[in-house]
């Protein structure tokens, strides 16, 4: 990051330059400069966001969005370890009872930003979530609401899923293996107290 103090007609100039993400405290900047500008050239609000998926479950005709469009958003496209991720733009989290997905997107960037956005076309709910200060707190929200919705957990969280299954493996082992040194070492005394 490059911090630097500048006035306000420079100000203007840096907020409009492309692949940079900039962060203004009292004339300030923070500037950030990433790699792939298509991925974080995408700068949005909760206003945004709300306007697009209220156009992604509109079901009349003033949508901007073609009918078949969203439906191909939401058509299984690429797997990942055989499970279908991946429509046309979209994420495919978790399939409905109807044959559906609820999908979205996810947006991740440091300095620890978080943006979830989930939508399920069968009961026409959604959630957007914009987070700050976890990098991965808009994805875990996402990840309950889609187990609330359909039951099942999204791909993304299968990860989270299976590292707290781990840990609490892991715990549970350390707490069993604790148990059977203590049974050990108090059967151990006893024995010698009552030989000696």
């Amino acid at each position: 990051a490059l911090n630097c103090r500048l006035d306000s007609g420079a100000l203007e100039s840096v907020k409009d330059t492309a692949n940079l993400q900039s962060t203004v405290v009292n004339n300030s900047i923070s500037l950030y400069r990433y790699a792939a500008s298509a991925a974080t050239g995408f700068s949005s609000s909760v206003a945004d966001m709300t306007k697009l998926v209220l156009a992604l479950l509109d079901t009349n005709d003033a949508t901007p969005l073609r009918h078949t469009t969203v439906a191909d958003m939401r058509e299984p496209k690429a797997t990942i370890l055989g499970i279908d991720a991946w429509g046309l733009g979209t994420i495919l989290y978790a399939p409905t009872a109807t044959g559906d997905y609820v999908y979205g997107h996810d947006g991740q960037n440091e300095p620890a930003l978080n943006a979830a956005v989930r939508i399920n076309p069968v009961s026409h709910d959604a959630i957007i979530v914009f987070a700050s200060g976890n990098p991965s707190l808009a994805t875990h929200v996402g990840f309950e609401w889609v187990f609330w919705q359909t039951g099942l957990p999204d791909f993304l969280g299968i990860g989270y899923v299976t590292d707290r299954g781990v840990q609490i493996f892991a715990y549970g082992a350390i707490v069993i293996l604790a148990i059977i040194v203590l049974v050990g070492w108090k059967n151990r005394r006893s024995r010698s107290l009552s030989v000696g």
